[in-house]
């Protein structure tokens, strides 16, 4: 196995889980580290005893096989450009970029490049997802009928919707940051569905992050029907995907990590415990064994950025396909927008003129 060098551009928070993973990916080695501010990219390169701090992004570039992006999504297009024409491996993190303009001009330059791209679709690898992925293909819950998507954030735990992050500028908002997840799922799950609406509202909301505060969206298939649901308006914190079938359904909760199948068929008898109840002892039940194993990944250092880049990693070297294909990259990239600038128009129609 020949061994690939791989430099980070972008020394932020990101940094330390991706650092982490090439650790372990076999056939790789971290060799450098670049960062506008020097001194971040020092302690980073300190912490995972990384022989050298490049002086800029093309040094990086020019020395390593593999070129991992860290940086704000405003500067991944012309990073991958650069990286793509000097025919380098490149991941990068989500989203891929800004624009879907910006997808179109990068395509052609990648199919041509001697290297690879894989965007960080992480979810995909989230221990909750692989399992319902499992279950789904073994027709536990017959076929696919509805994908339910819920994503309520608290805004007083959302550093996100406060303060001046990235998103902020961008179609929908916050929304438009946690989109690709939703995305990609959908592809990897339901299929490439196609947007049938997009409804904002409680627009201008407090929270300068979400300009509508309650948004829906719903996609469709010939055989399959989806719903996005965002809301800064609830002060819980969900992150739950549900999958319904023709025998039963899937609850995958993103925040703990864990899935459930419900396969409870309908009698009168249980009506009188109660469907609650019932599901409840269910969910205990599998509890106990669903836990100690997430334990005893997070002692193994796991993780859904772990297992993504060890895939990748894998791909480079002939080993499996790509963590995340260039049709999955390009549908994320051209629904995220389209979803954002709806969410935006109706923004400024509720505005008003001058609004």
């Amino acid at each position: 196995m020949t061994e690939l060098s791989v430099g980070l551009l972008g020394a932020g928070h990101i940094a330390a889980a991706h650092l982490a993973a090439w650790r372990r990916a076999p056939g790789c080695r971290a060799a450098g580290v670049y960062d506008l501010d020097r001194a971040q990219a020092e302690a980073r390169a300190r912490r995972f005893r990384l022989p050298r701090v490049f002086a800029d992004a093309g040094e990086l570039i020019a020395a390593c096989d593999v070129v991992d992006v860290c940086t704000p999504p405003h500067t991944h297009a012309e990073l991958i450009r650069r990286a793509a024409e000097a025919g380098r491996h490149v991941l990068v993190e989500k989203p891929v970029v800004t624009r879907a303009a910006e997808w179109r001009a990068l395509q052609p330059l990648i199919e041509r490049s001697a290297g690879e791209l894989a965007v960080v679709h992480n979810l995909k690898f989230a221990r909750s997802v692989e399992t319902a992925m499992r279950w789904l293909a073994a027709g536990r819950i017959g076929t696919l009928l509805r994908l339910e998507r819920e994503f309520l954030t608290d805004p007083a735990s959302d550093r996100m919707l406060g303060g001046r992050h990235w998103s902020h500028a961008l179609p929908g908002g916050r929304w438009f940051e946690t989109l690709p997840h939703e995305l990609y799922l959908v592809h990897a799950l339901a299929g490439p569905l196609d947007v049938t609406s997009v409804v904002a509202r409680r627009v201008r909301a407090e929270h300068g992050g979400a300009p509508a505060g309650e948004v829906l969206v719903a996609l469709a298939g010939a055989d399959v029907v989806a719903t996005l649901h965002y809301s800064s308006a609830c002060r819980l914190n969900r992150r739950r995907l549900t999958l319904v079938g023709t025998d039963g359904a899937i609850e995958v909760d993103l925040l703990s990590d864990s899935a459930r199948l419900i396969r409870r068929r309908d009698r009168r008898w249980k009506r009188a415990l109660g469907a609650g109840l019932l599901d409840g002892l269910g969910a205990l039940a599998s509890a106990l064994p669903d836990r100690l194993g997430w334990a005893a990944e997070r002692l193994r250092g796991d993780s859904p950025h772990r297992r993504l880049i060890a895939a990748f990693a894998a791909h480079l070297h002939g080993r499996g396909p790509s963590p995340s294909p260039l049709d999955e990259i390009a549908y994320v990239v051209e629904n995220a927008e389209a979803i954002g600038l709806a969410i935006d128009a109706q923004v400024a129609a509720a505005a008003g003129p001058g609004g």
